[in-house]
C-alpha cells in the first residue's frame, strides 16, 4: 500500500492567511470598529498587529496539524489548534472590549476565567465524536476510498 505523503505550500498557507485577515481589516476593523463603534485608526493598530500575529500562528499550525490528519489520520491536532485560535481570539476580543471601555472588569474577569473552562470542556467533550470526525471530515482525495463505492456521490 502507497503512504499518504500529502504536502502543502507554507506560501500557499500564509497568502491565504493574510488574504482572510485582510476581508477581516475592512469589514470588521474599518466598517464596525471605525465606522460605527467610533474608535479611530490609529487605535485600532495595535489590536490588529496582535491579531495579525493570532493569525499567522494558527496559520503555522493549522498547516502542520492539517498535514498529519491527512497523512495519518490524527485529527487531535487539528482540533487543539482551532479551539486554541478561538480561545485566543475570545481572549483578544475580552483585552480589548475592557481596554476601550465596552468592558468592566468584573465582566472581564469572568471572561477570562469563563472561557478556558468553556474551550477546555468543549475540548473534552468532542474527545469521543474524534473517529466520526476523522472519518467524516477526511477530504475525498485522500481517504482511501474509490469513487466507484457510491456513484451518487460522482456528481459531488
Amino acid at each position: 500500500m502507497k503512504a499518504n505523503t500529502h504536502r502543502e505550500s507554507w506560501i500557499a498557507w500564509i497568502l491565504y492567511s493574510l488574504a482572510s485577515l485582510a476581508l477581516f481589516a475592512v469589514f470588521w476593523f474599518y466598517l464596525v470598529f471605525h465606522r460605527l463603534l467610533g474608535l479611530s485608526v490609529y487605535q485600532l493598530v495595535r489590536p490588529f498587529v496582535v491579531l495579525a500575529i493570532l493569525l499567522l500562528c494558527f496559520a503555522a499550525a493549522a498547516k502542520l496539524s492539517r498535514e498529519k490528519f491527512i497523512n495519518r489520520g490524527r485529527i487531535a491536532p487539528m482540533m487543539i489548534a482551532v479551539y486554541a485560535l478561538f480561545l485566543s481570539a475570545c481572549l483578544w476580543l475580552v483585552y480589548y472590549a475592557r481596554e476601550f471601555g465596552y468592558l468592566n472588569s468584573s465582566a472581564a474577569l469572568v471572561c477570562y476565567i469563563g472561557l478556558p473552562i468553556i474551550f477546555g470542556l468543549l475540548g473534552l467533550l468532542s474527545v469521543p465524536f474524534m473517529p466520526w470526525m476523522a472519518h467524516a471530515f477526511m477530504p475525498r482525495e485522500f481517504s482511501g476510498r474509490d469513487d466507484q463505492e457510491k456513484p451518487s456521490r460522482k456528481a459531488f
